[in-house]
Order: structure tokens, then C-alpha cells, then sequence
């Protein structure tokens, strides 16, 4: 068995729950109108903090990867929802931000 470290393990977790959220959406098993609602906005920070670097930066084909990828699609393809996506989409980077110059602050101090 492989072995991850914690950290990698949990992304993967959260990778492993939004890749079946995207096939339950693909196979219309959820209620499609209450996706963006109930994980649009997690998802998106999820996607801006972490996937982003970390699992999607690699060019390896993964059925994970490739249903993250599908599912922030999805949230940004739905134009209901468009303006709303925009806005998690503005909170997430600006959180990437904040934790880059707090990790900046961190490494001056040092």
C-alpha cells in the first residue's frame, strides 16, 4: 500500500469526495439545482487553495483529477450561477493571498 503524507492523504480525501459529487452530477443523482448552494463555494476554495497547486499541477491522468477539473467546469459553465461563482472564485484567491503573505511574514521572522 502506498503511503501518503497526512497532508497529501487528506487532499485526497476531499478529492475522492468532490470526484464522486461530480459523477452523481454527471449521472443526475443529486438535485442539480442545489449543488452550487450546498458546495459551490467550498469547492471553489478547495479548487484555489490546494487542487490547483497540488493535485491538478501534475500532468498525470487521474479519474480524480479529471473529475475536479469537470466539476469546476460545471460550476462555472452554469450561467445561473455565473455571477455567484465569480464571487467565490474572488474570496478563494484573495485567501490564497492572505495565507501567502502570512507564510511570507512567517519566513521573514525565521
Amino acid at each position: 500500500m502506498q503511503k501518503f503524507p497526512e497532508e497529501g492523504f487528506h487532499l485526497l480525501q476531499v478529492a475522492n469526495f468532490y470526484q464522486r459529487l461530480y459523477i452523481a452530477i454527471k449521472h443526475q443523482q443529486v438535485k442539480i439545482e442545489l449543488v452550487p448552494d450546498l458546495f459551490g463555494e467550498i469547492f471553489i476554495l478547495w479548487y484555489e487553495v490546494s487542487f490547483k497547486k497540488q493535485l491538478l499541477a501534475s500532468n498525470t491522468r487521474s479519474h480524480v483529477r479529471n473529475s475536479i477539473i469537470a466539476l469546476h467546469k460545471w460550476l462555472r459553465g452554469n450561467s445561473r450561477w455565473s455571477k455567484k461563482f465569480e464571487e467565490w472564485e474572488a474570496a478563494a484567491l484573495r485567501d490564497v493571498e492572505r495565507r501567502l503573505q502570512h507564510l511570507q511574514l512567517q519566513q521573514s521572522a525565521d
